[in-house]
């Protein structure tokens, strides 16, 4: 490997023989298909992705097939880590208070200025959905 590569840092860390096992699944599985696909994972573990797919190419390896090899080499060298759920309990809040006296007329207000803004533009029927939930006065 050249100096300053570190596995799962800043090149693949790969489990070599499972990927060759992946190639012998996906019919690549004579002596010389099995050498081109170890070393081909081997030059990819190393960095060397673009030497990878020469060697794989070179020995009638599809690039397809190359990557389902290095998935599943990569699958096998990095499990997924068990995550055990967060269990949160439900925070209780207390109801937010009515609005009351100056709030409740400027919240009138505005919708009121709503209505009369929709009736303006052609939206009759939604001014009055509007208008029939704001409250009596």
């Amino acid at each position: 490997m050249k100096p300053g590569l570190v596995p799962g840092w800043n090149v693949d860390k790969l489990d070599i023989a499972a990927g060759v096992r992946e190639a012998a699944v996906m019919g690549f599985d004579d002596g010389e298909a099995q050498m081109v696909a170890e070393y081909a994972l081997q030059r990819w573990a190393r960095g060397e992705e673009d030497g990878a797919i020469k060697t794989a190419r070179a020995g009638g390896i599809d690039l397809t097939s190359l990557y389902r090899m290095v998935a599943a080499a990569h699958a096998a060298a990095n499990p997924a880590p068990v995550v055990e759920p967060e269990v949160v309990e439900p925070e209780v809040v207390a109801p937010r208070p009515e609005p009351t006296g100056v709030a409740v007329r400027l919240t009138e207000a505005r919708w009121q200025r709503v209505v009369e803004v929709l009736r303006e533009n052609g939206w009759g029927d939604t001014a009055e959905v509007i208008e029939w939930q704001l409250p009596e006065e």
